[in-house]
């Protein structure tokens, strides 16, 4: 019974697969169409669109075809906001089994067209036993036509195969090249280009074995933009992600190259400093509150300036019975007493405990 379950198992499995390589596919295809950079949510999108598992999904992508709207990777961005929050890791795993499954099968049809050659093989192969026996004109002649024919025949094989060859190389050198960006970019934000909350907590575990296994400090910043909803109520959501990419690009600017940056959820990003103290931890966060509140920020249409935009922040440092989530709490505890008392500053577990920073 146990080996019956597991056939049947086996052979589901088997169907899923099939499914999952047809629908990838058709989004290959698609995508190839469309010409736009094969992300991890544009294969989303589309793959989700010809398994039609997402109703709602399904329906707008048809409306924008039968509308005959563009889908540009800006298009294809915003409809993975609107029906994906994250793409969740069982759908990445599934479509990293389709890939690696497709791309076994487009190297088993590479492989299969050497099989053409095969028949011509045999025709030259009759043709010497026929000439070693001595033929008269006549069969000559129809040797010589047997191989003319063949030859013709070879050539447009040849001419087809080596057509197909270059799609099917193509295909799977995209592909490949598809699934080693899915590989990296999973951990990244879309919209600033930093690290997401995937990339921030598989590199805080890193970081926490490392700074352990070598005996050093280890800092973790949380930064939260001060009244960011009041900056979207007013100017929008376009000007909102504008200031999410300049802070992005502010902390960016503010590390160095063994340090991590990340947008945390929302308009809350992180800092994991490796080889970095307390003071080490409260100078970096106070250059960046510094960079950010100085900056004056402007709409692009008029040049109208947008408030100052200042950001409040949580600090420690590791400790030696600290777990990932124990540190995440008290960095996390720090960043809400900083917001609740007065914003503008950075909240650390050192001294005193609260420090604010200069007013710009």
């Amino acid at each position: 019974m146990d080996k019956l379950s597991d056939k049947l198992s086996n052979e589901r499995q088997r169907s899923e697969l099939a499914e999952s390589v047809k629908w990838l596919r058709l989004a290959v295809a698609k995508i190839n169409e469309l010409s736009i950079p094969a992300t991890p949510e544009v294969y989303t999108i589309w793959y989700e669109y010809y398994a039609d598992r997402r109703h709602d999904l399904k329906s707008a992508i048809d409306n924008k075809l039968i509308k005959k709207e563009a889908f540009s990777a800006e298009a294809c961005q915003q409809l993975f906001n609107e029906f994906f929050i994250a793409i969740p890791e069982q759908q990445l795993q599934e479509l990293r089994q389709a890939i690696r499954a497709l791309i076994g099968q487009l190297t088993l049809e590479l492989n299969e067209l050497n099989t053409g050659m095969e028949s011509f093989t045999d025709v030259l192969e009759d043709c010497e036993e026929n000439l070693n026996a001595k033929p008269e004109v006549d069969s000559l002649q129809a040797i010589i036509r047997v191989l003319l024919d063949e030859t013709k025949k070879c050539r447009s094989r040849n001419h087809q195969a080596l057509s197909k060859v270059y799609h099917l190389s193509t295909e799977i050198d995209s592909l490949q090249d598809s699934l080693e960006k899915m590989g990296e970019e999973i951990y990244k934000d879309s919209l600033t280009n930093i690290g997401n909350r995937r990339g921030f907590d598989k590199q805080l575990i890193k970081a926490i074995r490392k700074a352990r296994a070598e005996d050093a400090p280890l800092a973790l910043i949380f930064l939260d933009i001060d009244h960011f909803k009041r900056v979207n109520d007013t100017h929008g959501h376009l000007v909102g992600d504008r200031v999410l990419r300049f802070i992005a690009e502010t902390l960016k600017r503010s590390v160095k190259g063994c340090d991590y940056v990340a947008r945390y959820g929302g308009e809350e990003f992180a800092l994991i400093l490796p080889n970095t103290n307390i003071e080490g931890g409260r100078a970096v966060a106070k250059q960046v509150q510094a960079n950010v509140a100085k900056t004056k920020l402007t709409k692009k249409k008029g040049g109208k300036p947008i408030e100052s935009v200042t950001i409040s922040g949580g600090l420690s440092t590791l400790r030696e019975d600290d777990t990932e989530e124990s540190i995440i709490k008290r960095v996390d505890d720090f960043l809400y007493s900083a917001k609740h008392a007065g914003r503008n500053m950075i909240q650390s577990d050192n001294e005193d405990g609260l420090e604010r920073s200069a007013k710009p």
